[in-house]
């Protein structure tokens, strides 16, 4: 039976967490969409899927854990899903948490290279062909992935439970359903194959985060030198928004490595076949602590943007509020995306 936190969380929180991640991730791709220097910037078109990725996994998410709540009274009841509704929920939040695990990534890679090694970047980066190719690759390894886990979901296990007194009971269901691994061990694999990426490319991204962040501090040192005063703004734009990337980075390792270190303990548990340390309310309340930080997380990104970037919330008051942006305010941005342009018609004309 639900408890009254349960209900607490099912109906308020995670439809507010919702609300809130719908609105400011559709404002993110309004602004995207009607700002020209921001779907300029190679970075926006990971943020922008990543967008997409979070409203879906949210949506998805809560509307599987209302349905089950208003349908049922039974916490582990996943009659109103069947088979079919079982496999295709967590199909798409699977599908999600592996897209926005490489966006991540490839966000975290692609500011590596642009800091650590510019030149080797601009040399390399053809545009938009390249960083769409990306994107595509990173949605069939994801779906290759997320099918992996399928079978964690594919056996329907019917329950058949006897209330006492009955005639207090008498509106409750005498039969339950969930679906279940179709093996045992499966169980266990799935949550490998969910974990082992997450910690194995959280520490990735936090090794490119430091190294990031010793050669912003050299550059920090050198940029006095820089005479140009437009080179200079360009330069702190880009740390900006590299410094943005990073934090934001940081908080969706942050607020996902509860529940991964949560599924990592339960295989562990059921492995080596250790008894709980919590009861089971405890862990009810554990696990809905985890659910709300991982909702969460898909929710805040378009606030870390403007909290942490004095460009992105000009382009968001030129995106949402165009009459208070004054007309070329966003002029040096669009420099800024166009700087690896630039750099490489002028090192053409030297040639000639």
């Amino acid at each position: 039976m639900y408890s009254s936190g349960d209900t607490t969380v099912i109906c308020v929180i995670m439809p507010l967490i919702l609300t809130v991640g719908f609105f400011g991730n559709g404002a993110f791709l309004l602004v995207v969409a009607r700002v020209e220097w921001m779907r300029q910037v190679s970075s926006n078109s990971y943020l922008a899927c990543l967008a997409v990725v979070d409203i879906t996994f949210v949506a998805v998410a809560v509307a599987g854990k209302l349905s089950r709540f208003l349908s049922s009274p039974v916490v582990t009841d996943e009659s109103i899903l069947g088979v079919p509704g079982c496999v295709l929920l967590y199909f798409v939040s699977d599908l999600c948490f592996y897209v926005s695990l490489f966006l991540i990534t490839l966000l975290s890679m692609e500011r590596y290279s642009a800091v650590c090694k510019p030149f080797s970047f601009r040399s390399s980066s053809d545009g938009r062909k390249r960083v769409v190719g990306r994107i595509v690759w990173c949605w069939v390894i994801s779906a290759s992935a997320a099918c992996l886990l399928i079978p964690d979901r594919l056996e329907w296990d019917e329950s058949c439970i006897t209330w006492s007194p009955p005639e207090e009971f008498d509106q409750l269901p005498r039969i339950t359903g969930s679906c279940t691994s179709v093996v045992a061990w499966y169980f266990n694999f799935s949550n490998c194959v969910q974990v082992v990426p997450f910690f194995a490319t959280m520490f990735v991204n936090f090794s490119v985060y430091v190294l990031i962040a010793r050669k912003l501090r050299q550059q920090a040192r050198t940029r006095q030198r820089l005479s140009s005063e437009i080179a200079l703004e360009q330069a702190q734009i880009r740390d900006q928004i590299t410094r943005m990337l990073i934090i934001n980075g940081t908080t969706y390792f942050v607020f996902l490595m509860p529940f991964e270190a949560l599924a990592l303990g339960l295989a562990i548990k059921r492995l080596t076949g250790t008894p709980s340390v919590l009861t089971e309310d405890q862990f009810s309340l554990t696990l809905n602590i985890c659910r709300c930080l991982l909702y969460t997380n898909s929710a805040v990104n378009p606030f870390i943007y403007t909290l942490t970037s004095p460009a992105y919330r000009r382009a968001f008051v030129e995106g949402l509020c165009p009459s208070k942006c004054p007309r070329g305010s966003s002029q040096n941005l669009i420099g800024m995306s166009n700087i690896q342009t630039k750099a490489r018609l002028d090192s053409e004309r030297r040639l000639q």
